[in-house]
């Protein structure tokens, strides 16, 4: 069962949303950490950006669609293998050599 802790710190990465403390506890009792919960709260914001689009009216103009592109975006970033970068994450560092021209 998420603490009130866990759901605070999960708030921080998805800040906002509609979601209830009490669904974004479930949320993170099913996940398997606290990036695999962000993503899956930011899949869900996509979703329901999905239907937001550009407006351009009397001279001026709102880009409402990248709201979408900037969840999946966010999503991506939380479920992909280089956001888990806790104790347990595993990996290998990656040295690379600087050359100057």
């Amino acid at each position: 069962m998420a603490t009130d802790a866990q759901i605070a710190a999960l708030k921080l990465l998805v800040a906002p949303t509609d979601l209830t403390d009490q669904q974004l506890g479930e949320i993170f009792d099913e996940s398997k950490n606290m990036n695999e919960a962000a993503s899956y709260v930011w899949q869900t914001k996509a979703s329901q950006y999905s239907t937001i689009v550009d407006v351009a009216e009397s001279g001026s103009s709102r880009k409402m669609g990248d709201m979408f592109n900037h969840a999946l975006q966010m999503a991506r970033y939380f479920g992909g293998s280089d956001a888990d970068t806790g104790p347990d994450a595993g990996g290998r560092t990656r040295i690379g050599r600087i050359v100057r021209e």
